[in-house]
């Protein structure tokens, strides 16, 4: 029985003022999905240092298909082994790539300026929100009006914040003592992710899904028919 797993490698723009700099990509990053029936894997990494696939190992019986293109801005590849568990293979394959952390390979390297105006304000109200005889402050602050979900999402993956409300699923949780914000406007995918982002879109049983990079990561998102609402399935860390 032939085993395999599957490689994806993606390269995004970098941007400035949340516009794509033309020219100048960010490192790739690679993510790798397999799977058995025990077990199943979901792994980011950051690619090899020449920025294509890694190489099977000659002695391991592992062999790769062909490039294919998922999209604009994303490869996949198939490496399958006759010999080889799911596991093995993987193992083989990711054994000197540094696992990707979520602050890396995020939307831009380079912030926006509107995302620093929203960060300095946040941190103005939150620790305003310190009264001076007590240890306790605000549990959460209510989005300013002049801070948009995109730059508030961002700031979470950046980790300076945490969200809270009916958009929390959209940014990973944290621990530590940060400002808590509540986002209240509407928030849609097309403002957090560019076209070239989305891998794939499949309709079934009246639900819509996309396979979408997000702040370097993959994941799946659904959308009910006659809904512009996108929600995040997988959950993002």
């Amino acid at each position: 029985m032939i085993l395999c797993v599957y490689a994806l490698l993606y390269a995004e723009f970098k941007y400035h003022d949340n516009r794509p700099v033309h020219g100048k990509e960010s490192d790739p990053s690679l993510v790798i999905l397999g799977g058995d029936s025990k077990a199943s894997f979901y792994g980011a990494f950051q690619a090899p240092s020449d920025g294509h696939f890694p190489a099977a190992d000659a002695n391991s019986d592992i062999f790769s298909t062909e490039e294919i293109d998922g999209s604009e801005t994303t490869k996949i590849v198939a490496y399958c082994s006759p010999t080889l568990s799911s596991m093995e293979i993987i193992g083989s394959l990711v054994r000197d790539l540094p696992r990707l952390l979520r602050t890396q390979n995020i939307i831009s390297d380079l912030t926006p300026q509107s995302e620093q105006e929203c960060w300095n304000m946040i941190k103005k109200d939150w620790y305003n929100s310190f009264d001076a005889a007590s240890s306790s402050g605000a549990r959460e602050l209510v989005q300013n009006i002049k801070c948009s979900s995109r730059d508030i999402i961002s700031l979470a993956h950046r980790g300076l914040l945490s969200v809270t409300g009916m958009y929390s699923t959209w940014a990973p949780k944290t621990r530590s003592e940060v400002p808590r914000v509540n986002i209240k406007q509407t928030l849609f995918l097309k403002e957090l992710v560019l076209p070239n982002h989305i891998i794939a879109v499949w309709n079934e049983n009246n639900i819509s899904r996309a396979l979408v990079w997000y702040f370097g990561h993959l994941h799946s998102f659904k959308r009910d028919t006659g809904s512009t609402l996108w929600w995040p399935e997988t959950n993002i860390e």
